[in-house]
């Protein structure tokens, strides 16, 4: 990279500079001055991601039979149990998508001696 003033930059300093560049997030001193003071007509998208584990009712076959973090039925009507704790979003159930079911049965814990072990079959 000898451009216009003879200096040379090593290829292993820019692939640093570049990873680094990659790797943060885009600041608000990096956009230009006057973008903010413009507005935004729209609203921001916003992500939301819940997991409970370790012990939480939910994360377990009682709480998965009561339905406690996933609704009853599913598809874009589904229902909520009174006891559900995702009732306070239902304002918001047009935009919410709700993943469910997802857990590893057998990445868990077997018997009682190998508890912590599971975290080592899930890849965790």
């Amino acid at each position: 990279m000898n451009i216009l003033t003879g200096k040379s930059l090593p290829r292993r300093t820019f692939l640093k500079g570049a990873g680094a560049t990659l790797a943060l997030p885009l600041l608000d001193a990096m956009t230009p001055a006057g973008l903010h003071a413009r507005g935004r007509a729209v609203a921001p998208t916003r992500f939301i991601c819940i997991e409970e584990v370790h012990g939480v009712a939910g994360c377990n076959e009682w709480g998965a039979t009561q339905h406690l973090f996933a609704p009853e039925t599913v598809g874009r009507d589904y229902t909520l149990s009174p006891q559900n704790v995702l009732k306070g979003l239902e304002p918001w159930r047009e935009s919410m998508t709700i993943i469910s079911n997802t857990d590893v049965r057998m990445a868990e814990a077997f018997d009682a001696e190998e508890v912590g072990g599971d975290h080592f079959r899930s890849s965790a």
